[in-house]
């Protein structure tokens, strides 16, 4: 065989379009949105702060729950 010379049959076309069909199929049932909550307090700037700030709540939060309750009161010394 000479190289360059293999064309693919109109089968082989069907089948490898079929195939990628398929895959964006699949591919979009398993996309899921992040839902936008307009309930919750607004404490950040931007998206990417509120990427920080909300992974900062995670690792920190159970540690500052108490400094944030005494704020909102007024009696944090």
């Amino acid at each position: 065989m000479i190289q360059g010379s293999h064309y693919p049959t109109k089968t082989a076309l069907d089948k490898l379009s079929g195939d990628v069909q398929s895959q964006m199929k699949k591919r979009d049932q398993y996309h899921r949105r992040r839902m936008f909550d307009p309930d919750a307090p607004i404490d950040y700037i931007n998206e990417r702060n509120r990427k920080f700030n909300r992974k900062l709540e995670r690792f920190y939060g159970p540690y500052t729950d108490d400094l944030k309750s005494d704020l909102e009161r007024g009696t944090a010394i």
